[in-house]
C-alpha cells in the first residue's frame, strides 16, 4: 500500500485545487469573523454540502471532511452559537456512515482486527470517566470538551474503509501536502506580519487567531514572535515520517526533492512554534532512525539534521530581529527544560504538579473523571487558582481515567507499537514504518508536558498508523 504512493506526483492539479481551497477557506473565515452573518451563511452552506455528499457519494464526503480536518486547525474556523464546523461535519459523517452500515447490514472491518481489543477497553473507561466527571460535579462544559476530543476515536471505522481504495489514499496525501504548504506559509506570514509590527498582539486580527484558530502569538522580545497553531501538532510526526520515507530506495529523485521541500517547511514551522516539547519529541524520533541506518550514516544524518535546524532558526531570527545569531535565545529557552523555575509557564506547571499527584493518589483506580481541574498557588500573585489546563499529558490522562483506564490506553498504544515493530522486522517498506514509529514516539515524548496524544489531531495520527499496520 505504501508503494502505490511512493512515486506519486505530489504537486499536480489536485494539489493546487486543494491549496486554492485552503486559501479561500481562510479568507472566508477571516471575513466571517468581522461579519458574523456571513459566517452563519458559510457554516450552513458547508453543513448542507456535507449532508448532500454523505447521501450522494460517501467517499467525497470523507474527502470533504478530511480537507476541513487538516485545513481547519481545531475545526473552529466557522461556528454557530459555539458549535464548531469540524464537530458538525464529524457528526454528519458518522451518522451517514452508521446509517449505511445498518441499511446494508455490513460488518465493521475494524472489529476484525486484534487492535480493536485495546480500543474497546479504552473507550469503555472513557465512558466511565465521563460518568465519574458528572458524579464528582465537574463543570459540564469541561466534561463535554474532554469527551468530544476522545469522540474522534470512532473515526477509525469510516477511515479504514475509505483508505482501502488506492485513489482515496492519493487524495489523503494531496490534502496533507496542501495543508503542509498552506499552514506553513500562513505561519511564516504571521511571523513576518507581527515581527514587522504591521499587526499587534491583542488587535482584532489576533483575536481571530486566538478564538477561531485556537492559536497563540507570543512576543518573546527583540522582534521574534512565537506562532502557535493546533495544526503544528501533526507537523511533528509528519516531519519524521517524511525524513524516514526519503531513505526508501524505491523513491524517484523527483519525489525525494519534493520530500526535502516539504521537510524544510515542516521544520521551519516547528521552529517558529518553538515548543520545547516538540523539540524533545523530534530529537527522540531522530534517535529512533538508528533502526534502519548504519551507525556512521545515522550519526552523520543526526548531526546534519541538528545543524540544519540551527541554521534555519538563525535565518529566521536574523530576518525578524536583525541579530546575527539566535543561539543565545535558543539555548536560554532550551535551558528551562532542566531549570523550569527560570520560566513562568514551566514554573506554573511545577506548581500544578503537587495538586495533580494528590488527586491521582486519592482516586487511583478510576480517576476523578473527565473535566478535572487542579488548584495551585499562582507564581505571580501567590493566590490560589484552579485550572483545567494541566499541561502534564500522561498524568492528566491518569487523573481523568484512573490507573485501570490508563492501563487500557497503554494496551491500545502497545498494540500499535507491536504492529509497527512487526512491519519493520518483515523488512517490507521497513523505513516507512520506522518513520511512523518515530512519529508516534515523538508524540509520546511531547505528551510528557501536554495532552498531544489525546488531542483530536494526535488521535487522528494514531488512527492513521492503525490503518497502515
Amino acid at each position: 500500500m505504501f508503494m502505490d504512493l511512493a512515486n506519486l506526483n505530489i504537486f499536480d492539479k489536485r494539489f493546487f485545487i486543494l491549496l486554492g481551497a485552503f486559501i479561500v477557506f481562510y479568507l472566508l473565515s477571516i471575513a466571517g469573523f468581522y461579519w458574523p452573518t456571513l459566517q452563519l451563511i458559510i457554516f450552513c452552506l458547508l453543513v448542507l454540502a456535507m449532508t448532500v455528499l454523505v447521501v450522494w457519494r460517501f467517499e467525497w464526503a470523507m474527502i470533504f471532511f478530511l480537507a476541513e480536518w487538516f485545513f481547519g486547525q481545531s475545526g473552529h474556523m466557522f461556528e454557530f452559537h459555539g458549535l464548531s464546523l469540524g464537530l458538525m461535519l464529524f457528526v454528519i459523517l458518522m451518522t451517514g456512515w452508521l446509517a449505511r452500515k445498518i441499511i446494508k447490514k455490513e460488518p465493521l472491518a475494524f472489529f476484525q482486527s486484534k487492535l480493536s481489543v485495546g480500543w474497546l477497553l479504552f473507550v469503555l473507561f472513557l465512558f466511565l470517566a465521563a460518568l465519574r466527571g458528572y458524579w464528582n460535579q465537574h463543570n459540564e462544559s469541561l466534561i463535554l470538551g474532554d469527551a468530544l476530543s476522545y469522540l474522534f476515536l470512532f473515526l477509525i471505522f469510516p477511515l479504514i474503509e475509505f483508505l482501502q481504495i488506492a485513489k482515496n489514499r492519493q487524495w489523503l496525501v494531496k490534502i496533507v501536502v496542501a495543508a503542509i504548504v498552506g499552514v506553513g506559509f500562513f505561519t511564516i506570514f504571521n511571523l513576518l506580519l507581527y515581527s514587522s509590527h504591521l499587526s499587534q498582539v491583542h488587535d482584532s486580527y489576533y483575536w481571530w487567531i486566538r478564538n477561531f484558530l485556537i492559536g497563540k502569538v507570543t512576543d518573546t522580545g527583540q522582534g521574534f514572535f512565537r506562532i502557535v497553531l493546533p495544526a503544528h501538532l501533526w507537523f511533528l510526526p509528519a516531519l519524521l515520517v517524511l525524513l524516514a520515507a526519503w531513505w526508501q530506495k524505491e523513491l524517484s529523485l523527483r519525489v525525494k526533492k519534493q520530500l526535502i521541500f516539504l521537510a524544510i517547511i515542516l521544520s521551519l514551522v516547528l521552529l517558529v512554534n518553538f515548543s520545547r516539547a516538540y523539540f524533545l519529541g523530534l530529537l527522540a524520533g531522530l534517535l529512533l532512525f538508528k533502526i534502519f541506518l548504519p551507525w556512521r550514516k545515522w550519526i552523520i544524518f543526526l548531526l546534519t539534521a541538528v545543524l540544519i535546524l540551527i541554521l534555519e532558526f538563525n535565518v529566521i531570527y536574523f530576518i525578524t530581529t536583525n541579530h546575527w545569531t539566535g543561539l543565545g535565545f535558543l539555548s536560554g529557552r532550551l535551558g528551562t527544560i532542566v531549570q523550569p523555575e527560570d520560566e513562568l509557564s514551566s514554573l506554573t506547571r511545577l506548581r500544578i504538579l503537587p495538586g495533580l499527584l494528590t488527586n491521582i493518589k486519592n482516586n487511583l483506580l478510576l480517576g476523578t473523571g473527565l473535566g478535572t481541574t487542579i488548584t495551585y498557588q499562582d507564581s505571580l500573585s501567590q493566590t490560589i487558582k484552579s485550572t483545567y489546563y494541566i499541561d502534564w499529558g500522561w498524568l492528566q490522562l491518569l487523573v481523568d481515567v484512573g490507573l485501570l483506564g490508563f492501563i487500557a490506553y497503554l494496551l491500545f498504544l502497545g498494540q500499535i507499537i507491536v504492529g509497527l515493530i512487526k512491519k519493520i522486522r518483515a523488512n517490507i517498506n521497513s523505513v516507512f514504518y520506522a518513520g511512523l514509529l518515530a512519529g508516534l514516539l515523538a508524540l509520546m515524548i511531547a505528551t510528557l508536558t501536554g495532552p498531544f496524544l489525546f488531542h483530536p489531531l494526535g488521535i487522528f495520527y494514531q488512527l492513521l498508523v492503525i490503518y497502515w499496520i
